[in-house]
């Protein structure tokens, strides 16, 4: 598969003025540092599709989505008129063979945008990625976490190791559904606080979107809730949070939803919960996958950091409770299906993740700098003290 200079630049260039500008505009960062970061996570598809795209990083759902994408594309088929065309919303659910046609729809856009090549729904990821750290650093700061704290969380997650191997090599959906999961839980959490009606639609139109591109994740949203309230809110109005989650619960449960219990395991959980938690091994991934693993090495490496900044989370912050409940549904909604466990299947909580261990390490620089200070004061003053004596 050859990748023209002209087409890569094309969506690198984009790809890295559009992220600086969501970092500028809503993370509040300089002009030069989001340029930096931008172009940092632009520049990492653009060299591999340039010099060392491999065969063997193909998979079969990314071609899938890749080919059907072209077919659109070369049928003449403009991504934004054909949604209100008469007959457009029914050649994506021929070409998708159900209701799972938004992934097919986001690479026909990606190839309109950047090109007919492989690498454009890689960019249009790597893109989508800036959305989900400007929420994330809209969710902390709602979370009442200081600026410079969101901020620098943000930049790790837009820079973290997870993030820049799923979404810069291969052409998955698991990048869009993260972006789509972070917004559903900021919407949900400020609709509770603010009821503001934006926050609603924010809400509706993710939970719509989910069922186009990965459709049990309303339910998993659905009783992270629950568990929030129960968590997190006294009285009567916990009583009725949990209800009106029920009920959420219901109306997103899929219509063949019975069908999908059948693939649920009946053996051991716990092994499920443990390889979940600890997906991807190291010695353990599969040539096809070998681009996660730096990824594996560090997961591991930092674990033990990630829950105890998780832990510290929990215990000063009510609203990281519902991020925490959303990571640990689906941990053990995939516990019980063998068939899904892979760290491909937690990408979309990535960001739970992320945040525990830059708490664990922010706190740890934190008490360093204050014995730091004072053990610099405490020098001045013996030095005081000597020069007194002399």
């Amino acid at each position: 598969m050859d990748f023209s200079f002209k087409t890569l630049w094309l969506g690198a260039v984009c790809t890295a003025l559009f992220g600086a500008w969501i970092l500028a505009r809503f993370v509040k960062l300089s002009w030069p540092a989001a340029l930096a970061v931008s172009s940092a996570k632009a520049a990492i598809p653009f060299l591999y599709f340039l010099n060392y795209f491999q065969q063997g990083w193909l998979l079969l759902d990314d071609m899938s989505y890749y080919v059907g994408g072209m077919r659109l594309f070369y049928k003449g088929n403009n991504p934004f008129l054909m949604l209100f065309t008469p007959d457009g919303p029914s050649r994506l659910f021929a070409l998708g063979g159900g209701q799972h046609i938004l992934y097919y729809w986001y690479n026909l856009l990606a190839v309109y945008l950047f090109g007919p090549v492989y690498s454009s729904p890689v960019f249009l990821n790597v893109a989508s990625t800036f959305i989900a750290g400007a929420i994330l650093y809209k969710l902390v700061l709602a979370s009442d976490f200081e600026e410079r704290y969101a901020r620098w969380l943000t930049i790790l997650f837009l820079l973290h190791w997870d993030l820049l191997s799923w979404s810069s090599f291969v052409n998955l959906k698991d990048t869009l559904i993260l972006t789509l999961t972070i917004s559903a839980i900021y919407a949900g959490q400020e609709l509770v606080h603010t009821r503001k009606l934006r926050y609603g639609l924010l809400l509706a139109f993710a939970m719509c979107c989910f069922w186009y591109i990965r459709f049990y994740i309303p339910v998993l949203v659905t009783v992270a809730f629950a568990l929030w309230f129960v968590l997190t809110i006294r009285g009567w109005a916990s009583l009725l949070g949990v209800s009106l989650a029920l009920l959420g619960f219901y109306l997103s449960l899929p219509w063949n939803y019975s069908e999908g219990a059948d693939r649920i395991a009946g053996g051991d959980v716990w092994h499920g919960l443990l390889y979940m938690f600890l997906s991807p091994r190291p010695w353990a991934v599969s040539p096809e996958y070998s681009f996660i693993m730096p990824a594996s090495v560090l997961h591991w490496i930092l674990f033990g950091p990630a829950v105890m900044g998780a832990i510290n989370l929990y215990t000063k912050s009510r609203k990281f409770r519902l991020s925490a409940a959303l990571y640990l549904v689906t941990i053990f909604f995939f516990a019980l299906l063998p068939v899904s466990q892979t760290p491909r299947h937690r990408l979309h909580v990535l960001w739970v993740l992320v945040w525990a261990q830059f708490d664990f390490f922010w706190h740890l620089g934190s008490r360093k700098a204050f014995w730091g200070e004072r053990f610099s004061a405490a020098a001045a003053h013996g030095r005081a003290l000597l020069g007194a004596k002399t």
